[in-house]
């Protein structure tokens, strides 16, 4: 899994909430309940908002201070537990980028 894939949201058996930067998701098909920081939250809001794999990568390189390959590898690794843990799925076809957010509330990477 890398390149210009992108995720949804496993509807209607996933739902979710950020709560004061904490995302609190309920898989209710099978009763499992989730937590992620604020970095889960936000990665979280980019595979909401159609972003593909790649460009998660990049926000969060340009977001975070550290090795290129560390950052790109934890995200990755997210991505795959969300998908290990049917919470997220391979989107069938991401939304236009119009409908996308331009940014998120604590960077300047823009994909509109």
């Amino acid at each position: 899994m890398s390149g210009p894939h992108a995720f949804q949201v496993n509807a209607p058996h996933v739902i979710f909430e950020n709560i004061e930067g904490e995302l609190v998701l309920i898989h209710m098909a099978k009763g499992s309940y989730y937590s992620t920081d604020a970095i889960g939250a936000q990665l979280w809001d980019l595979i909401v908002t159609g972003h593909r794999l790649d460009e998660m990568r990049e926000w969060a390189d340009a977001s975070y201070q550290g090795d290129a390959d560390e950052i790109a590898r934890g995200v990755q690794n997210f991505v795959a537990e969300l998908q290990a843990e049917e919470l997220i799925v391979r989107a069938e076809r991401p939304p236009p980028r119009s409908r996308r957010r331009c940014s998120t509330s604590t960077a300047t990477w823009k994909t509109c």
